[in-house]
């Protein structure tokens, strides 16, 4: 009997996201080859330190996932680095085997395979969506009204490493601030002419951080739009995801944090056409200008 895992350590380098979603499609790939999944503790993350010791937020991480059959990772696995002819070979001979064999698989290759087959794990995703939770004196949003979220993802000095032009970062009067408030204003007109009957109100929720905690003069041009806009400026990260996740619209980032919060959630996610990893369902791609096709984003009264 065969047990797939690959460790969560980030390294001291890595965030949340980019150490969950190996662990979530570590798991979806047992699912596929008809064998059983182990995770790990997270450990060694990046971005804890406004928060919590490095021990605290990951034991916070690891609870907020709570991936199934947790293990200490066992010092004689045999380790793949790939997942090739050698990988799959291995795996269909040893199975079926009455032995209990743990298999790590490094990290080199699964986002890579996730991509190649969206269409067969989107089913699958919903057995860990389900284990995500918070407490509920966390939980803020008004379920009576259409949730829209934005994640805004910029560069922080001294907390940050990733500068590459892909992750395409919010600086105050660059485009990519005005790709967020070109996509206010859209949504904002689009819900007021449609479905006007099927929700109290609506809510903008705006997800980011700052170089100095606290500090909104960044998102001056959003509080200019004169829409109901709430800030969550350099909140608990977890309880940011918990949000997006939950969100009815939700404005992605080129980022893994967004990732995970689009492929868990069930509402509809609005991503930049050079997204770097595949969303199989509800997305809508939108240029650099923030133009999508409208008539997709609709919403229908039950």
């Amino acid at each position: 009997m065969i047990h797939l895992f690959t460790n969560a350590d980030g390294n001291q380098t890595e965030g949340i996201g980019a150490i969950a979603q190996c662990q979530i499609h570590t798991y979806t790939l047992s699912k596929l080859f008809g064998i059983n999944y182990a995770s790990t503790k997270f450990k060694n993350l990046q971005h804890y330190q406004e928060y919590d010791t490095q021990e605290n937020f990951c034991n916070d991480v690891t609870n907020f996932f709570n991936f199934p059959n947790q293990i200490n990772p066992p010092t004689d696995a045999v380790v793949f680095d790939h997942i090739n002819d050698d990988f799959i070979r291995f795996v269909e001979e040893n199975k079926k085997s009455d032995d209990e064999i743990y298999v790590e698989l490094k990290n080199l290759d699964l986002m890579k395979f996730a991509d190649a087959n969206a269409n067969k794990w989107e089913s699958i995703i919903s057995e860990l969506s389900d284990r995500v939770t918070i407490d509920e004196s966390k939980k803020y949003f008004d379920d009576n009204k259409l949730n829209i979220s934005l994640h805004i993802t910029n560069f922080i000095e001294g907390r940050d490493n990733d500068r590459s032009e892909s992750r395409e970062q919010f600086v105050q009067g660059n485009k990519k601030e005005q790709y967020y408030l070109n996509l206010l204003q859209k949504f904002d007109r689009i819900f007021n002419e449609r479905n006007k009957s099927l929700f109290v109100g609506k809510e903008y929720h705006i997800y980011s951080r700052s170089q100095t905690p606290g500090d909104l003069s960044q998102f001056e041009s959003f509080t200019k739009l004169g829409l109901p806009i709430k800030f969550h400026i350099d909140e608990h990260p977890l309880i940011s995801l918990y949000h997006l996740i939950h969100s009815d619209v939700k404005v992605l980032s080129n980022s893994s944090f967004s990732y995970i919060s689009a492929i868990y959630g069930d509402g509809l996610s609005i991503a930049r056409d050079t997204f770097h990893h595949k969303i199989p369902e509800n997305v809508i791609y939108s240029d650099y200008d923030g133009n999508f096709d409208e008539s997709i984003l609709s919403f229908e009264e039950n």
